[in-house]
């Protein structure tokens, strides 16, 4: 399964797009969240870093 997320800056959903076939459990799409925001968090701070060095 593949899974594309788009969080906005205050982590909500914008959007969500699953591919191939396949489920996820509640908790398994409950971690895949959690991943999201926190990889979003990480690309939110590297790009403010590059901004302020500008």
């Amino acid at each position: 399964e593949r899974i594309h997320i788009t969080l906005g800056d205050d982590d909500h959903v914008h959007s969500l797009q699953k591919g191939l076939k396949g489920i996820f459990t509640a908790a398994e799409f409950a971690e895949i969240m959690d991943q999201a925001r926190s990889r979003c968090a990480e690309l939110r701070d590297l790009i403010d870093e590059k901004l302020e060095g500008e």
